[in-house]
């Protein structure tokens, strides 16, 4: 009996973590199949998976086709998967 209620309450805390801050952290740093010319190009821009101003980000880029919050979007720049919150020294406000 006690153990039913340590796994009950147990998997409650999880799902609270999990939801209640949002889930995971999003990390688009190094997606499988970036290519060596990707790899260069997030080099040369300077791309960083967390940017410092929430209103000059990928998900507000010109570059960034993808407008999701929550998935990792292909940069029309060639840097490959990005992160939403990253930023590079390539961004372009959207019009």
């Amino acid at each position: 009996m006690q153990r039913r209620i340590f796994l009950a309450g147990s998997t409650s805390v999880l799902a609270l973590t999990v939801i209640g801050c949002g889930g995971p952290a999003l990390n688009c740093e190094s997606p499988p199949g970036l290519t060596d010319a990707q790899r260069t190009q997030r080099t040369a821009q300077h791309y960083r998976e967390r940017a410092g101003d929430r209103t000059r980000n990928c998900l507000t880029c010109n570059f960034f086709p993808v407008a999701s919050e929550s998935a990792c979007g292909d940069c029309t720049l060639g840097l490959g998967l990005v992160n939403p919150d990253g930023i590079c020294d390539g961004f372009v406000a959207r019009a």
